[in-house]
């Protein structure tokens, strides 16, 4: 079973937005993107790549869709599908929108162009730092 998610970078004309298949609780997803995807380059280059169906700790190569050892595994490069973003919003709430698009969503996680992952479901109500809540969800369970 997949818990998905929708992770947008904001680059100061858009935000980048894609819809992630796996995994897409805070320990995994919410924890690689604060660990692995801090630098605003790094995140922009993932999020381009366009939807993406498990988010590894790299990038990595163009590798067959059942192959995720090469790393993050992406819908278009990956397994040839085509009109997989990213969606180009003007800001958070145009975020917020898109994910309503996806009804198993349960996780947005967007990076603002000061480089801060911020977070947001909707027993939140509103977006709060990432590093903030993993902190005080650490040891629980989704």
């Amino acid at each position: 079973m997949s818990t998905p998610s929708i992770i947008a970078v904001a680059d100061g004309k858009a935000y980048y937005t894609v819809y992630c298949h796996f995994n897409g609780f805070l320990e995994h997803v919410g924890k690689m993107l604060t660990d692995c995807y801090s630098n605003q380059d790094k995140a922009l280059s993932m999020v381009k790549l366009g939807n993406i169906s498990n988010l590894h700790a790299e990038i990595g190569v163009r590798h067959n869709f059942a192959d995720e050892d090469k790393g993050t595994t992406f819908f278009g490069r990956d397994g040839g599908d085509t009109d997989i973003g990213p969606e180009q919003l003007r800001d958070k709430d145009q975020v917020l929108d898109f994910a309503i698009h996806w009804p198993a969503v349960q996780h947005v996680y967007v990076m603002e162009t000061n480089g801060q992952w911020l977070y947001y479901t909707a027993a939140l109500g509103c977006f709060v730092p990432l590093r903030k809540i993993l902190e005080l969800t650490k040891g629980n369970k989704r």
